[in-house]
């Protein structure tokens, strides 16, 4: 019994799938913790509703920024262990700065900081991880599991720990975490691809150049933001039709377990499924997702569909990791990586928050539920676009 649940939660045979797996660990972990909590160490520092918006918003901005200028530099060295060892080690020096903030002008400052240099560190590990699964025949869901894993654990053992106590643990929570992943960094593979060539042009130019790869960009980021009214007003939204915060507790556990299951079952579904219909599936799953939770209020049918978000989010995730890691040329990789990121995460993802904000506000959950299905409509379409036209093989720059 031991060796069969080794064996179901191992990450991988090979010897390099456990390091990565680890990264995945504490790079979650701050997350867990960084981000339903961070807020209150905030407000114990006087910050108002408008200022903490300020300072976590100045976080996810600077990413736009941040991730192509340093997945460009990345691809420019032909390496990815260095860079992402020398992030997190800064991240966690810019983050220590916190502890010494005289008020909010630094607040933002160290916000706009710490987020230059952290931001980039997911998507470059990402890409080293793709690139290292591939060439060492390793199974990538079953190691990017871990990170889903750890997110949920450090979310619960947080709230348990800081119950109780001050909240400037939360800043020594995150640091500690920090500080391990930083060390975590140097145990990673140095996987390198060759430089790419300055004499060509700007990596992410020649990649919007790329129909397919633009055509990806799209349809993924209309998914992904096609959550925007899920994480924004879901509990709002379960609370205004009489759910307390058990079952809403429930519902959001549901489907963070099920996204962990999907990864897990993730190699054997890579070889009955191609990269363009996971995105596709996920697409699909939006449509009958978010019109439930926006027309339905049954319990019954909430929990059905909240069994979705392992097709919504995880598929769709799965899928476009591995369409690039098969699409993408590997000298552009990290490039095409963190472009990817700081469209779905970072310009789509704050464009929708903002219609589901306004719609939320005016038309209640049905009118910013039925956009996001819109939204998964236009994806649908630029999966089957990008199925109907990718021949599965390089695509030229």
């Amino acid at each position: 019994m031991i060796s069969s649940a080794r064996k179901l939660f191992s990450p991988g045979a090979g010897a390099q799938a456990w390091p990565l797996a680890l990264y995945y660990t504490t790079m979650f972990s701050i997350g867990g913790v960084h981000l339903p909590y961070w807020p209150v160490w905030l407000a114990s520092h006087g910050q108002g509703a408008a200022g903490i918006g300020v300072l976590i918003a100045a976080g996810v901005c600077v990413r736009i920024v941040a991730n192509p200028w340093v997945a460009h530099m990345a691809d420019r060295l032909g390496e990815r262990r260095r860079p992402i060892v020398l992030l997190g080690w800064i991240s966690l020096a810019s983050f220590s700065l916190f502890a010494f903030a005289p008020d909010f002008a630094w607040l933002v400052a160290i916000s706009l900081l710490f987020g230059f240099t952290w931001a980039p560190v997911g998507p470059l590990f990402d890409n080293l991880t793709l690139l290292t699964a591939y060439a060492e025949k390793l199974d990538y869901g079953r190691i990017r599991v871990w990170g889903s894993i750890s997110f949920m654990a450090a979310t619960a053992l947080g709230g348990w720990i800081l119950q109780g106590h001050s909240s400037e643990l939360v800043l020594v929570l995150v640091l500690a975490l920090l500080a391990a992943n930083a060390l975590c960094g140097h145990l990673l593979p140095d996987r390198r691809t060759a430089r790419a060539e300055p004499a060509h042009g700007i990596p992410l130019a020649r990649l919007l150049r790329m129909r397919l790869f633009a055509l990806f960009v799209g349809g993924t980021s209309l998914i992904f933001a096609s959550h925007a009214a899920y994480y924004g007003f879901f509990t709002l939204h379960l609370r205004s039709i009489g759910y307390g915060e058990s079952i809403i507790g429930l519902l959001w556990s549901e489907g963070v377990v099920l996204e962990i299951a999907l990864f897990f079952v993730s190699g054997s579904l890579f070889r009955r499924i191609s990269p363009t219909n996971l995105i596709l599936l996920g697409a699909v799953a939006g449509l009958v997702r978010w019109p439930t939770i926006a027309l339905s209020t049954s319990l019954m049918a909430l929990v059905a569909v909240q069994t979705l978000h392992s097709l919504t989010f995880a598929a769709t995730h799965l899928g476009a990791m591995h369409f690039m890691s098969r699409a993408i040329p590997a000298g552009f990789s990290a490039s095409a990586q963190s472009l990817y990121s700081a469209m779905t995460n970072g310009v789509a993802m704050a464009l929708a928050l903002l219609g589901a904000g306004y719609l939320y506000a005016n038309t209640g959950a049905s009118g910013a539920f039925l956009a996001m299905a819109l939204m998964s409509l236009g994806g649908a379409v630029a999966a089957v676009l990008l199925g109907n036209r990718w021949d599965g093989g390089i695509l030229s720059t």
